[in-house]
């Protein structure tokens, strides 16, 4: 009886899917914002966000445990998502400039991610600027 029980919660607990598929909303780091600051403010240069692209192959959208495809954020993509982020942490450190010189891209070459706790998110994204050597 008891064996019976416990693969009959393992199984529904495989088959519930995510409790939600919208992600928790995004907040600046207060470490990276920081670090920004150190590294880019005291120099007086400033920065803006260029494109935040897929590689070829790479799909964001993610299906959680056949209980949809999970949001990141209500109407916007994966890639608009994080340039947002990218945006909120510069504005935050005052080094962001919508006219900046400066214009850094990405290009997400993976993304997974993990809704079995501790949830997690796996990105693996090239981070370049117009001012990067090579």
């Amino acid at each position: 009886m008891t064996k019976t029980v416990l693969v009959a919660t393992g199984c529904l607990l495989l088959l519930s899917g995510c409790e939600t598929t919208n992600s928790i909303p995004y907040k600046a780091s207060t470490t990276n914002v920081i670090s920004i600051q150190q590294n880019l403010k005291s120099t007086g240069k400033t920065v803006n966000v260029g494109s935040i692209a897929l590689a070829p192959g790479v799909d964001e959208s993610l299906m959680c445990r056949m209980n949809g495809t999970v949001k990141v954020a209500p109407g916007k993509s994966l890639s608009q998502y994080i340039k947002e982020a990218f945006q909120e942490e510069l504005f935050l450190a005052q080094v962001y400039e919508a006219n900046a010189p400066a214009t850094i891209n990405g290009r997400l070459d993976a993304v997974s991610f993990s809704s079995v706790s501790p949830a997690s998110w796996n990105i693996t994204m090239q981070v370049s600027s117009n001012h990067s050597a090579g």
